[in-house]
């Protein structure tokens, strides 16, 4: 289990259970707190939880957010491709 899905529960901030939810969650998280690894965002992500566990909370709720409106967006468009027969 990712260690911001651990952290998400501790804050109550539900999130999706998609595979890629989760995969664009963890590329998101890496690219906001600049660093290189898994490894490394574990780190940054539990030192922010104890400094500021707050801002943590709202930066996961909008991503959730974020991601949801993307899928919503998305979503018209592969129907639409659908229906022309293209797929």
């Amino acid at each position: 289990m990712p260690c911001f899905i651990r952290l998400s529960e501790k804050l109550g901030v539900k999130l999706p259970s998609d595979k890629n939810f989760l995969d664009w969650l963890e590329k998101q998280l890496i690219e906001e707190f600049k660093v290189n690894s898994h490894k490394e965002l574990e780190k940054v992500l539990e030192n922010k939880y104890k400094s500021d566990s707050w801002s943590l909370k709202l930066l996961l709720e909008e991503f959730a957010v974020a991601y949801r409106l993307k899928a919503k967006k998305k979503k018209p468009e592969e129907l639409l491709v659908k229906e022309a027969g293209v797929v």
